[in-house]
């Protein structure tokens, strides 16, 4: 988070030759030693399912929830887990209203999870899709912010670019947003 020391060098926690300078983790990021792992486990546990209980299904998402509440300093209420950012858009678009004639808006290039459950909102109801041009200068805030006015119902965006990584700052973002009465939907799959 902004005023927290730089993270310490993690070279260590992955199985990265020295030879290898691998960039791009936004696209997809090499998994650490911890997590392949636990990837061991759980397919272990798996190859065993007598051995699986109800509360395995439920504890570790609890625990889930809680460390990326904690990560993003949020209540655990605000956090939901789904299977996949596809799911999770799909929610959002049936729990948001979005009006004839006003406006969803995305990055260019957005991660496609979430784009086409808002392109296929905009036709049911007569609004418009707009992809927000990447900047020439790089900078996806005021780009995306430049895009916001009171035709705006949405804003679908990540937190950082899939293909580059380059970053939007979500709370100017929010602001721009909650000045129209626009709803924020945040892909947080890259960044977190």
């Amino acid at each position: 988070m902004a005023g927290d020391a730089p993270l310490e060098p993690q070279r260590g926690a992955f199985d990265i030759p020295d030879e290898v300078a691998y960039l791009n983790t936004a696209y997809m990021g090499p998994l650490p030693h911890e997590a392949v792992e636990a990837g061991r486990a759980a397919m272990g546990q798996k190859a065993n399912p007598w051995t699986i209980g109800v509360a395995d299904f439920f504890e570790p998402v609890e625990r889930y929830r809680q460390a990326i509440a904690d990560l993003l300093g949020a209540d655990v209420e605000g956090v939901a887990v789904t299977p996949s950012v596809s799911y999770g858009i799909a929610t959002a678009v049936a729990n948001l209203d979005v009006g004839e004639g006003q406006r969803i808006v995305v990055l260019a290039e957005q991660f496609p999870s979430n784009v086409y459950a808002w392109r296929g909102l905009a036709d049911r109801v007569g609004a418009t899709v707009d992809a927000v041009p990447r900047p020439d200068g790089g900078n996806w805030t005021a780009a995306v912010v430049g895009a916001i006015d009171t035709d705006v119902d949405v804003v679908a965006i990540p937190a950082v670019h899939w293909t580059d990584g380059s970053w939007v700052d979500l709370d100017e973002v929010a602001a721009a947003a909650r000045s129209v009465g626009a709803a924020l939907v945040v892909d947080g799959c890259q960044a977190i």
